[in-house]
């Protein structure tokens, strides 16, 4: 019995394994025997044991809760490079985009100053047709064609079949020359339409004081290396001098929205000279304290771990030498 007992006290103290060594039953009764000291022994065990499991359930809790914030911060600092990656194709892009838009510009104004020189051209020559078959004084407008008609009629060495035939042939060119001439007024409208289209193109572009393509697109271009920040792009909409602090109130073509982008994030890495964004460092920074702190919280619920080990072993030693002693009394 005594060997049996001895078995199982590995984690018994050296009063309770000498305990183990005599009779449990040595002469002495209640509280002061064996088996009532090692029951004593075991209401402190359980209470050690629910201890240790708290604090291990909190340790875990707490290691869980470290894991799922690191990872967090993980995903943010993966996004936040990939943004990274697709804004630098963009300012690629960009720059390409905006000197294919100056092109455009360029190439508008040629086409708006070709187009002028056509419309002017057209004029000259509607201007001529006209000149070909009216005369103008000051004080009359003659139609020449009806003249030439006139004069034709009041030829009398010219016979009847002669003149019919010189009078058919200035009826259609007055029809000819008077339907060309009337083409006038829609054929200016459409170059005019033209040339307008043109010139809204151009300043559309070009414009700076109303902000127009070509500066929004190199504003984006800038900002995305932090040039120039989201403030400076409301005193610009908003028509802002330099030297004025108050900002007026909102007018068109502005918005509120553009009121919004306060926070400076781009470039988010290290771009054009620029280091790291505030954003970016914080993050990072962020992320290596999750990191060393997720290890000293796992080394924490390791140790809970292990005293929980130790508690429920103890607990267990005890349930075992009680269970062994009570069969050896009851043989008796």
């Amino acid at each position: 019995m005594n060997t049996d007992l001895n078995k199982t006290g590995p984690l018994l103290n050296d009063k309770e394994r000498q305990c183990c060594a005599d009779d449990p039953q040595d002469g002495k009764n209640g509280e002061e025997s064996c088996l009532g000291s090692w029951k004593e022994e075991r209401k402190a065990a359980i209470n050690a044991l629910m201890i240790a499991s708290s604090k291990k359930k909190q340790a875990e809790g707490i290691y869980d809760n470290a894991i799922v914030w690191k990872k967090k911060l993980k995903i943010l600092l993966e996004n936040a490079q990939d943004a990274h990656e697709k804004s630098t194709l963009a300012y690629s892009e960009l720059e390409l985009f905006i000197k294919e838009v100056e092109v455009l510009e360029r190439n508008t104004a040629l086409t708006g100053a070709a187009i002028e020189a056509l419309l002017c051209l057209i004029k000259r020559i509607f201007d001529n047709i006209f000149a070909l078959i009216h005369e103008r004084t000051d004080t009359e407008d003659t139609d020449l064609i009806l003249k030439l008609m006139e004069y034709i009629r009041c030829l009398e060495k010219l016979d009847e079949q002669k003149r019919q035939k010189a009078l058919e042939c200035v009826v259609v060119y007055q029809s000819t020359v008077s339907l060309i001439y009337s083409l006038q007024e829609d054929v200016l409208n459409k170059v005019l339409e033209m040339l307008h289209c043109a010139n809204i193109l151009v300043y559309l572009i070009k414009n700076k004081e109303n902000l127009g393509l070509n500066w929004q697109l190199d504003n984006l271009r800038k900002r995305l290396i932090q040039e120039t920040t989201s403030a400076e792009k409301i005193r610009a909409c908003l028509h802002v001098p330099d030297d004025q602090n108050e900002m007026p109130d909102l007018d068109p073509p502005c918005n509120k929205d553009i009121l919004k982008p306060a926070y400076q994030l781009f470039p988010i890495r290290k771009m054009n000279n620029k280091e790291d964004s505030e954003y970016y460092r914080k993050l990072n920074e962020l992320y290596e304290q999750a990191k060393s702190k997720t290890e000293k919280i796992k080394n924490n619920m390791q140790e809970a771990r292990e005293e929980f080990n130790k508690a429920w072993a103890r607990k267990n030693c005890l349930d075992e030498a009680i269970k062994a002693a009570e069969a050896a009394e009851v043989s008796k």
